[in-house]
């Protein structure tokens, strides 16, 4: 499959975890993450699951978002969670979480 890819933080640690996170690169010609998901993998520091093997991974792309969360999408969804899904719309890309 190629194409793109917005992911969650989910995704991230499972495969940083294990060191495997060239799974996406190999998978997907892109690979973008929210700047929401971005910030929750950085906040985590070296404790955080898969942050070095992020932190080696250059080829992932942070993407800013300039929309305010939706008051009623805040209810339902983390930060990082209504990042990928505004990212995704927006972008007309495949979620993966």
């Amino acid at each position: 499959m190629r194409g793109r890819v917005v992911s969650d933080t989910g995704p991230i640690i499972a495969l940083g975890t294990i060191d495997q996170l060239a799974i996406l690169k190999m998978i997907f010609d892109e690979v973008i993450v929210p700047e929401t998901v971005h910030l929750e993998i950085m906040q985590g520091g070296e404790n955080f699951a898969g942050h070095a093997c992020y932190k080696k991974a250059p080829w992932i792309r942070v993407e800013r978002l300039q929309v305010p969360m939706e008051p009623l999408l805040e209810t339902l969804l983390d930060k990082g969670g209504f990042g990928n899904t505004l990212c995704s719309r927006k972008r007309g890309r495949f979620c993966a979480y």
